[in-house]
């Protein structure tokens, strides 16, 4: 089975084209192709593109085998496939996802941004006790959801910490991504991240929208915002109650994958 292998800050996807491939992705399986020890080792995988018409359809699955309604460094990774491939030559990309349509532009040939489009406060105090500790957060949907908490320091230790418990709280009924974030001024502000389906990941695209958006309605940032993750940083941008991406992209390598390991 023919694969390649992107990342976009250290947050890194296989995405397997199913006109080149035919293969039914169970839960097993991917679970197993994204194994480090066992498998090609990534974040997730992204199963396109999928032709409807004149229009693209991308399907997103995390490392634990459930699907993605969106993902910010995977669109970005995606939009390098088919550039990479010669599937377009349209500097503007609209992928139809399980969130919705998402459009991507072409900033250079390792750089791109993407509009995740509109934004929703879910709950803007939303707490948890975690043995002794109490902690608060706020949950937002960004076509999918997440959990931003404010600390004045964070650390990878938080996210291993929290982030588990904090992903399967009850009250989320599917789940939720998690956010650690700190203030550093009025412009930059610094993540860790636990992610539905993943777990801790060095970068993430929503996870940095989902941040940028809290503290801009929380008053504490501005509409511009660079988001500072472990594997690399993340420009947004609020616009007219969109928020807007832009990154970096490496093509890292392709490969085969002995389809009887499956």
């Amino acid at each position: 089975m023919e694969f390649h292998k992107y990342t976009a800050l250290g947050n890194d996807y296989i995405v397997i084209d199913p006109n080149k491939e035919s293969i039914f992705l169970t839960e097993e399986r991917i679970k197993r192709l994204c194994d480090r020890n066992f498998g090609i080792g990534a974040d997730g995988i992204l199963y396109g593109p999928i032709f409807e018409g004149n229009k693209v359809r991308l399907k997103i699955y995390n490392s634990d085998g459930t699907e993605a309604e969106m993902c910010g460094n995977g669109f970005r990774m995606f939009a390098r496939y088919l550039h990479d491939q010669n599937l377009t030559y349209d500097d503007s990309i609209e992928l139809i996802t399980k969130g919705g349509i998402i459009k991507i532009d072409r900033v250079s040939r390792d750089r791109y941004s993407v509009n995740l489009g509109k934004y929703k406060i879910i709950d803007e105090h939303k707490e948890f006790v975690i043995g002794n500790e109490k902690l608060v957060g706020v949950s937002i949907e960004l076509g999918n959801p997440h959990c931003v908490l404010v600390m004045d320091r964070i650390s990878r230790d938080m996210a291993f910490k929290f982030g588990k418990y904090i992903e399967n709280y009850p009250d989320f009924k599917h789940k939720t991504n998690v956010q650690f974030a700190q203030i550093l001024d009025e412009n930059n502000i610094a993540i860790e991240i636990w992610e539905r389906g993943s777990g801790y990941t060095l970068a993430s695209g929503t996870s940095s929208a989902a941040a940028a958006a809290v503290l801009y309605e929380l008053k504490a940032t501005n509409k511009n915002v660079t988001v500072h993750m472990p594997g690399g940083n993340i420009v947004t941008e609020i616009k007219d109650g969109e928020i807007i991406i832009e990154g970096g992209v490496s093509f890292l390598f392709s490969g085969k994958f002995n389809k009887g390991e499956l």
